[in-house]
């Protein structure tokens, strides 16, 4: 590099052009490094031949933003009257966009690929970029446009013999049909896409196929794991990378909505792992987004938060990216009662209405709901909770059909019968709210417990155990709103929020996270935590793993020995 600097640039042609013969005369060289001393020599006949070869090898080796660049020299360097290399060279291009997260790149180069096989009269390869485009509008949230162009792509393909091209805009169809209600229609034309591509040994298509029915299972509150799995293994075997990475954060997906918190997070380290090893950021932002989720389930707010922080503070970030981080941070500063909650709901409600999907407006609908109870009005949360039941009825999965129907009746309205939603929401419309509570606590789920409690229960003895839950997450908006009931239904006494010297504690460890601390110092399995702090194992779980980390420990040993010299073990 040296040398290179300090060579003249006539020179440094001359040398280029020497070592890019010589190279070529070998036989064996990197493309990549044929292009680039192609590119240094001024040599266009040579760039043209081996930067799309570049291209393409780097983009089969996993080196995706090295794809990018050379299919970005080769489009400098191609003939401007060669339309079938443009188009080419931009859909390679446009794929590889989409692969890194840069959806705007992907879709103007897309476009732009579009018009050249039009005018060349190439329908197949017309009908696969408009389903290609379709993804890449719906990377940016823009559900009515990506809608559009499934169906037009779907037009044009049925007018030709059946090919893997067919199979593939069934299945955008098949979203658009799905998020606009046409259940029956959606599940016939992944099927449709299912058999064609068993049919013409497309495994690709196959487990993409897999991959969109294990969702759909989901949604209507069946097991979609089986048919993921399938879709994941199918995908490795062949080394298949986009359509891993699509199962592994689907799989992610899949688990957290039904509750299987362990297995999301199994889910989440291999696929993570896979997809940071394969230079796969797009789908490695979906699955942190969603791990970010799991944690506010799990009342891992801190480190939430700081994911979310950390994921909306990357330049370029996609839309479809963004809707989770802005959701689950707006969620928790607005429980917190932290500025800046409203704005970024805002921002999640926008996105999420692009979206034009069910699920992404029940979730933002189902906070607002909640955070409109927090500030003490009723009336409108119930309003809010009345209208997004009847959007969300027959569209989204049971969990987030459940937490719509829990809140309107929380707050006075009739819920029709509750047949097929998850257990805690049938046990609290059904009056039975110890057992709501006991069935979050099983889950892990503290500041559902605890919501329950305060909204559902008159034990003094429950309240005041919800408000300590609530006080240690930070909760500070939703412990004053428990304690405005507390106050309602006649309660004296009422304890009030942390003191300073709490919320500075050691490590930035919570109240709880210190008693489990203490316990844990004394050698205690968490089965004993457990009983001593009436909480489940789950939670216990949960709040050790928490302090290990707060902490920078890896092991209960050593966490004994940073809790005595915190003082923390003699409190035990």
């Amino acid at each position: 590099m040296a040398v290179e600097e300090g060579t003249g640039p006539q020179r440094k042609a001359e040398l280029h052009a020497r070592l890019l013969a010589a190279l070529q005369d070998a036989g064996q060289a990197d493309p990549a490094v044929l292009a680039r001393h192609a590119e240094g020599a001024g040599d266009v006949a040579a760039i043209r031949r081996h930067a799309p070869q570049a291209a393409r090898r780097s983009a089969a080796l996993g080196t995706h933003r090295e794809a990018v660049a050379q299919y970005q020299q080769a489009l400098r360097h191609a003939d401007p009257a060669d339309r079938a290399v443009l188009a080419g060279l931009h859909e390679g291009l446009a794929a590889e966009c989409a692969l890194l997260d840069r959806p705007e790149e992907g879709e103007a180069a897309l476009r732009t690929a579009l018009q050249h096989r039009r005018e060349l009269g190439d329908n197949l390869r017309a009908g696969q970029d408009l389903s290609l485009l379709s993804d890449r509008l719906w990377q940016q949230c823009r559900g009515e446009e990506s809608d559009g162009s499934a169906g037009e792509s779907l037009w044009v393909l049925q007018s030709l013999p059946p090919g893997p091209e067919l199979a593939v805009a069934h299945l955008g169809a098949a979203r658009s049909m799905w998020d606009t209600g046409r259940r029956e229609e959606a599940i016939g034309a992944v099927a449709q896409a299912l058999e064609l591509g068993r049919r013409l040994g497309r495994n690709d298509v196959v487990s993409r196929a897999l991959t969109m029915k294990g969702i759909f299972l989901a949604d209507t509150g069946q097991d979609g794991i089986g048919s993921l799995e399938q879709a994941l293994q199918l995908a490795l075997e062949a080394r298949m990378d986009p359509q891993a990475s699509d199962a592994y954060a689907s799989l992610q997906d899949n688990c957290i909505n039904a509750q299987k918190l362990d297995e999301a997070q199994r889910y989440y380290g291999a696929g993570l792992a896979f997809c940071e090893r394969r230079e796969l950021p797009a789908a490695a932002l979906r699955m942190r987004g969603a791990q970010a989720g799991t944690l506010l389930l799990l009342g891992r707010w801190d480190e939430a938060a700081d994911l979310c922080t950390e994921l909306l503070a990357i330049p370029g970030v996609s839309p479809s990216n963004q809707l989770s981080p802005l959701r689950i941070l707006g969620t928790i500063r607005g429980r917190r009662g932290e500025p800046g909650h409203d704005e970024l709901l805002d921002k999640a409600s926008t996105l999420a209405a692009g979206t034009v999907s069910p699920k992404q407006l029940a979730q933002v609908q189902t906070v607002r709901t909640e955070l409109l109870w927090v500030s003490g009005q009723p009336d409108l949360a119930r309003q809010q909770a009345a209208e997004a039941y009847q959007q969300a009825l027959g569209q989204v999965d049971p969990w987030r059909l459940g937490s719509l129907a829990a809140w309107l009746w929380r707050l006075g309205a009739v819920v029709g019968p509750q047949a097929g939603l998850p257990e805690p929401y049938v046990l609290e419309i059904g009056g039975d709210w110890q057992g709501a509570v006991a069935a979050w606590e099983r889950l892990g789920r503290s500041y559902d417990a605890a919501l329950t409690r305060i909204i559902s229960s008159q034990d003094e003895v429950g309240l005041r155990t919800a408000l300590a839950a609530l006080d240690d997450l930070g909760a500070r908006a939703t412990a004053a709103a428990a304690r405005r009931r507390m106050k309602e239904i006649g309660m004296t006494s009422i304890p009030r929020g942390p003191r300073a010297a709490t919320r500075a504690a050691p490590a930035g460890l919570t109240a709880r996270e210190q008693e489990v601390l203490a316990l844990l110092s004394r050698g205690l399995p968490n089965k004993e935590i457990s009983r001593q702090l009436f909480i489940s194992q789950r939670t216990v779980h949960h709040h050790v793993s928490s302090v290990l980390s707060k902490i920078g420990v890896a092991t209960r040993t050593a966490a004994a020995r940073e809790a005595a010299r915190m003082g923390i073990g003699a409190q035990a």
